[in-house]
């Protein structure tokens, strides 16, 4: 699994073997795992909003960690290996020019990996300096306008960063739509939101 932990690895120790996907429904679904919750986790998920460790909340699947790399034999996995994202020996000595330029390519060749898709693909905006950077860099990389999306909610006291946002695409020629929530459409989609997580998270 990369360092960061941003692509997810699922395994599960099956009859014939080892089983693995990208995420744990499809695990489920294959009928290779039983659908049970693990007691342990769902206490842990209550108490802490979210589980920790290789073991997930479902019985007999297995989160691999960031920077894990498996060895496997016989349909078993028989080594665990991790390593860090931070590289040993500290930080360089470079000038902030440098720096700057490294952490542009380095940006830019992530953006443009993250872009390669068979099908259409958009950005969440939320027009903080995150996702701003990341429109700025796959507006260089696009010839035809990045589509971004900003959500907003309805209720008055909330944080609405839609102007921000709409501002920042502007500036950027994206195609910009927002998007308002309301609580009606939250209860409405709910059972699907938390379908869509591996991980649940409260």
């Amino acid at each position: 699994r990369d360092p960061f932990g941003i692509k997810p690895l699922y395994i599960a120790q099956v009859e014939h073997g080892l089983a693995f996907a990208s995420e744990p429904q499809a695990l489920l679904q294959s009928g290779l795992v039983a659908r049970a919750v693990r007691p342990a986790a769902r206490e842990e998920l209550l108490q802490l909003q979210f589980t920790t460790g290789t073991d997930t909340i479902f019985q007999g699947i297995q989160r691999l960690l960031p920077g894990e790399t498996l060895t496997c034999a016989d349909g078993h996995v028989i080594d665990r290996r991790r390593i860090s994202p931070i590289p040993e020996g500290g930080p360089e000595d470079i000038d902030e020019d440098a720096a700057l330029a490294r952490l542009d390519r380095a940006l830019e060749e992530s953006v443009d990996l993250h872009q390669r898709a068979d099908v259409p693909y958009g950005m969440f905006l939320s027009g903080g300096i995150d996702s701003a950077t990341l429109l700025t860099l796959m507006a260089r990389l696009n010839q035809d306008p990045v589509l971004a999306y900003t959500a907003g909610f309805d209720v008055p006291e909330a944080a609405d960063e839609r102007e921000h946002a709409a501002a920042v695409a502007k500036a950027c020629g994206a195609h910009h739509e927002s998007i308002e929530i309301n609580e009606a459409m939250v209860w409405r989609h709910l059972p699907e939101i938390v379908a869509c997580m591996d991980d649940p998270t409260a």
